[in-house]
């Protein structure tokens, strides 16, 4: 299950048991989400690079 907050996507839900949750971040470079653009439409997958956290790469879009 995803994780969002009112900025956009923090990570997924790893485990979970009856009281507490483990989350993988998006801040993580294991980490991989399928993603689309809001400008043109286009799919692909984004991922963190370990570099900034402001600053997510988006790979396997078209070029167009």
């Amino acid at each position: 299950m995803g994780i969002i907050c009112p900025e956009g996507v923090v990570g997924k839900i790893k485990s979970c048991s009856e009281h507490f949750s483990t989350v993988f971040s998006l801040l993580n470079t294991d980490m991989q989400i399928s993603s689309q653009l809001k400008k043109n439409g286009s799919i692909g997958t984004a991922k963190w690079d370990g570099g900034k956290p402001s600053e997510i790469d988006l790979m396997y879009a078209p070029p167009h």
